[in-house]
C-alpha cells in the first residue's frame, strides 16, 4: 500500500558516465512495504527522466557489476543496502560498505548519496508521485524541495503583483526565482531589473532607487531617474535587501 503522502521511495541518479541521464530516476513502489527488496545493477532497475517512465533504460554501464547489490525497506522508513552478492564497491553519504548497512531514515528522509563502483552515484529519498509535470521556470533539477519552489514560483506569479520576499542563502539562486516570476507573471513584457544594494553606497542609495533631478548634489549634472521609475508596471527586485540604508529603509516602505 502507498503511504498516505504518496512520498515514494526514489533512486535518482546524479552522476553517470553519460552526462545526460543525470536526472534521471525510478521510484520504488515495492519498497513502501517493509521487507521487500529491489537489486540495483548494471542490468535494473529502470531509471528515466521525470514523467517518462515508458523511456526506462537500466544503468547499462560496465563500471557496474551484473551480480545485483540489494535495497531492501525496513521497518521505520529505514533501508538495508547490502553488496555481499555483487563485491561492489559502494559508499553510502562518504563511507565505505562492506556486507550490509542500515541507511536511518532520518538520512533517506534528507536523501542518502550512494556512490556505485566509483563512478554511477544515485540519491535514495522519497518524492512525491506526480502524475504530471510542473512548469520547469529555468530552474534545473527534479528534487521536492526544486518542485515545491516552481510550484511557489507559480503561485507568486498569478497573484497579480506586489511584494514578495525571496529568500535563501548566497549563491542559491534567488535573482533566477524573482526573474522566473516575472517572466511567468503578467508582467513579463514590462522591464525587469535587479539591483544590488550591497555595492551600492549608502550616500547614493535613494538617488539609485528614486532618482534625482540635476544639481539636487555634488555631481548630479542631469537628471536622472530611478529604478523604481524604469521599471514601472514590471518588477525591481532589490537583491541584499538587508544592506539597505536605514534612512531609505522609511522611503521604501511607502513606496511599496
Amino acid at each position: 500500500m502507498k503511504p498516505s503522502s504518496s512520498r515514494l521511495p526514489t533512486l535518482t541518479i546524479l552522476y553517470h558516465p553519460r552526462l545526460e541521464r543525470v536526472g534521471e530516476r525510478v521510484q520504488l513502489e515495492e519498497l513502501a512495504r517493509p521487507g521487500a527488496r529491489i537489486a540495483v545493477s548494471r542490468l535494473e532497475p529502470g531509471f528515466a527522466p521525470p514523467f517518462q517512465a515508458s523511456a526506462a533504460l537500466p544503468l547499462a554501464t560496465s563500471f557496474l557489476s551484473r551480480r545485483p547489490t540489494w535495497l531492501t525497506a525496513d521497518y521505520g522508513g529505514s533501508f538495508t543496502i547490502d553488496v555481499q552478492d555483487s563485491g561492489a564497491t559502494v559508499f553510502v553519504d562518504g563511507f565505505p560498505i562492506a556486507g550490509s548497512f542500515t541507511i536511518p531514515a532520518p538520512s533517506v528522509q534528507k536523501g542518502a548519496v550512494i556512490e556505485l563502483g566509483g563512478q554511477v552515484i544515485l540519491l535514495l529519498h522519497l518524492a512525491t508521485d506526480r502524475a504530471e509535470p510542473t512548469e520547469r521556470h529555468g530552474l534545473v533539477g527534479e528534487s521536492e524541495g526544486i518542485q515545491e519552489v516552481r510550484a511557489a514560483i507559480g503561485r507568486v506569479a498569478r497573484s497579480g503583483g506586489g511584494p514578495a520576499l525571496v529568500r535563501g542563502e548566497t549563491g542559491t539562486g534567488k535573482e533566477l526565482v524573482a526573474a522566473a516570476v516575472h517572466a511567468a507573471s503578467d508582467r513579463a513584457h514590462k522591464p525587469y531589473l535587479t539591483v544590488n544594494m550591497a555595492a551600492i553606497p549608502a550616500s547614493l542609495a535613494a538617488s539609485e532607487l528614486f532618482g534625482h533631478v540635476k544639481g539636487a548634489f555634488t555631481g548630479a549634472v542631469k537628471t536622472q531617474a530611478g529604478k523604481i521609475d524604469l521599471t514601472e508596471g514590471g518588477t525591481l527586485f532589490l537583491d541584499e535587501i538587508g544592506d539597505l540604508p536605514g534612512s531609505i529603509q522609511p522611503k521604501l516602505l511607502r513606496f511599496v
